[in-house]
């Protein structure tokens, strides 16, 4: 018997799609004859998603800054806003946080009205999410470090459309 089938009901066919289409994003791994597992995790893997995250981020930062418009800026200022409650109280939740910085680094790229960036996008960012809440839960909470400021510079830069800089920031802040 199927072990997730067991607990939901479900027939098997739409979980095997579900998963299917999960591997293709590289959170699932399939093997012929042994079926599907959660993807593994590695140092050199997760190397090369955080550079091409960050690649692929300023790429879509640097098109937004570009095409972005005053609705675009508005998102960004409200996200910041949103993110700063969380970043600025005595004791963060990360779940919460998470949650708040994910909107926040999407509004920032959302301006470069490319639907096949921001799929691409989106993809790195799962993979990259991934393992960042792996390295929390493995850390202590004394090593975590929520640096409101550099949301605060990122998103002044990108709203004041200052390119380089705003890619420079980025850049540091995502590695």
């Amino acid at each position: 018997m199927f072990f997730g089938a067991s607990f939901s009901d479900c027939a098997i066919s739409p979980i095997r799609e579900a998963l299917s289409r999960l591997s293709v994003t590289g959170l699932v791994d399939f093997k012929d004859n042994k079926g599907f597992f959660v993807a593994s995790i590695n140092r050199t893997e997760l190397f090369d998603i955080a550079e091409t995250y960050v690649d692929i981020e300023s790429l879509a930062l640097r098109k937004a800054m570009e095409k972005g418009d005053e609705a675009w800026e508005m998102q960004i200022a409200a996200e910041l806003h949103r993110l700063s409650k969380v970043e600025t109280g005595k004791k963060v939740d990360f779940s919460t946080w998470a949650e708040c910085n994910a909107n926040f680094h999407h509004a920032l790229v959302s301006g470069c009205k490319s639907n096949s960036l921001m799929r691409c996008r989106n993809m790195l960012f799962q993979q990259h999410d991934r393992y960042m809440r792996l390295s929390y839960f493995y850390s202590k909470e004394s090593d975590i470090k929520i640096n409101h400021s550099e949301h605060s510079a990122l998103a002044k830069t990108v709203i004041a459309r200052q390119e380089d800089k705003a890619i420079s920031a980025l850049r540091e802040h995502q590695i």
